[in-house]
């Protein structure tokens, strides 16, 4: 079979998922051809763009790349050229390629993924839903909520398939305590907390260090990054980080919002114990209260370093909780059930054939039409753009 994964060009969450199912879709079958097209605004300028062989050489890496003055109408059809054939299976993550599913008007087995609790995704499936074959959800909170929104839609939940890590028991007894954050330095992950749990740590006389890994949002940041008890990366191999995880002990995660974040899962995988922001919405089924990790209410920095220092001092506490997470994560987590899951949902949904009404001029506005040519769009809407930033 032929699959076909969109999704943006940024590293993250969304692209460890991806990668981990076009994995799991070769071995699985090496006839299998699996192609991942990243998509980019090029006024953007994304500061973490997947690197080129952060994926396997076996799956088929493509960039694409549009302006966001450009005939959207042209853009569809462009992006519409990466799926081979009317037969491809086509798996979304984002608005872009689903709005060429009905632009294009294409009639393959489609599926459209929601990865976050946001608005976003929600308004985005409601559309989607028309076009798609099959709502995926990463979370069952989200697949909860997306069907109250939306109770005549099939709907299933895709578990992450995580590699499998060590539980190093020796680390409990190191005298400092190693804390790891992954993620964007940046207001929504949270990180103006974890600067502020920084500073109480550092009035306490706990022995710690922060090792942050993910890509500079915001430059005020830049100064602190560089401060004693710190190790920045900016961007990580996943399988280095899977071995730099496991030597740590405390996962934290201050951020506002949240799918089911890959994250905790891989920590938890590798026994180290999440401190997390009490976002519902966030590993649910996984992350219990004070027996798989701590959910911190109203993300305050003070209760957070409370904890830390509770736990740097109860040390057996602290195993004890790790190793909970450890085995809790890995019963749930298993990964050939979860793939073969997968396979036949859509497997089921390819027997189905269901045929798709698709609206005309979703994603698009008068200058997306496809009798106007891309270079007159895009001169209008940069002589727009021009005179409104006068």
């Amino acid at each position: 079979m032929d699959y076909v994964f969109f999704l943006p060009d940024i590293i993250g969450g969304v692209f460890s998922f991806v990668t981990q199912y076009t994995s799991y879709l070769i071995a699985e079958n090496k006839n299998n051809t699996v192609t991942v097209v990243l998509t980019s605004v090029i006024e953007n300028h994304n500061k973490d763009i997947v690197p080129g062989n952060s994926i396997s050489p076996i799956v088929s890496l493509k960039r694409f790349s549009y302006s966001k003055f450009d005939n959207r109408f042209s853009v569809y059809k462009k992006l519409s050229k990466f799926v081979p054939h009317e037969h491809a299976i086509i798996i979304c993550n984002d608005y872009l390629e689903v709005f060429m599913l009905t632009n294009m008007k294409l009639q393959n087995p489609s599926f459209f993924v929601l990865h976050g609790d946001y608005n976003y995704y929600y308004n985005l499936a409601t559309v989607a839903s028309r076009f798609v074959n099959q709502l995926f959800t990463v979370n069952p909170i989200i697949k909860k909520r997306i069907q109250e929104i939306l109770p005549n839609t099939k709907v299933s939940t895709l578990r992450f398939l995580i590699q499998d890590n060590k539980l190093k028991v020796s680390k409990f007894s190191e005298n400092v305590l190693k804390i790891i954050f992954i993620g964007r330095v940046s207001y929504a992950k949270g990180f103006d907390v974890l600067v502020e749990t920084y500073k109480h740590l550092q009035d306490s006389n706990l022995v710690f260090h922060f090792t942050i890994i993910g890509a500079l949002y915001e430059e005020k940041y830049k100064d602190f990054l560089s401060q004693s008890g710190i190790t920045y990366i900016e961007q990580l191999d996943n399988n280095v980080l899977q071995h730099l995880l496991a030597d740590h002990h405390l996962f934290f995660l201050p951020s506002r919002a949240e799918g089911y974040s890959i994250s905790i899962v891989e920590s938890m995988k590798a026994g180290v114990l999440p401190l997390v922001n009490d976002i519902p919405a966030i590993a649910p089924d996984i992350l219990v209260h004070r027996e798989t990790g701590l959910r911190i209410r109203d993300n305050k920095a003070g209760i957070y370093c409370e904890e830390i220092i509770m736990l740097n001092n109860e040390r057996e506490l602290l195993q004890k909780m790790s190793e909970d997470a450890f085995k809790r994560v890995n019963s749930y987590f298993n990964n050939s059930y979860n793939f073969e899951e997968f396979l036949n949902i859509v497997q089921d949904n390819i027997q189905e054939n269901k045929i798709k009404e698709f609206s005309v001029g979703v994603g698009r506005s008068r200058l997306d039409n496809p009798y106007v040519p891309n270079f007159v769009t895009k001169l209008i809407r940069q002589l727009s753009n021009r005179v409104n930033r006068k």
